[in-house]
């Protein structure tokens, strides 16, 4: 906690059959989020590639941080769709990973360092 203030932390899962449910979920954390003040970070398994609408769409209040790497499936990752994104303005992504651990979960782990202002 950065100077006493709070980090919030939306962890979500979109739904992975509907391009419409993506949209839907996509739209409600951004209102949502824009209610928010200070630290905000938005992770979790999004099913949406890099150049997605809904990925396009958080781009206009979150910092897209991937650089390189898959997430999916874990144990040969061929695609992106697990983000970890912070609100724009409050925090700086200094940089991203994904972890090479393909047992606790059907997708890799990712790793964000930012720094918070």
């Amino acid at each position: 906690i950065p100077n006493g203030r709070d980090i919030i932390l939306l962890a979500t899962h979109f739904d992975h059959s509907s391009s419409q449910n993506r949209l839907s979920q996509t739209n409600w954390v951004r209102q949502y989020a824009a209610t928010l003040s200070g630290p905000v970070i938005l992770a979790g398994d999004l099913n949406a590639r890099r150049g997605s609408q809904p990925l396009n769409l958080l781009a206009s209040s979150f910092q897209a941080t991937a650089r390189t790497g898959f997430t999916f499936p874990a144990g040969v990752p061929d695609r992106r769709i697990d983000w970890i994104l912070p609100k724009i303005g409050g925090q700086t992504a200094l940089g991203d990973r994904v972890v090479p651990e393909a047992v606790a979960s059907d997708h890799r782990p990712l790793w964000l360092d930012i720094a918070i202002e």
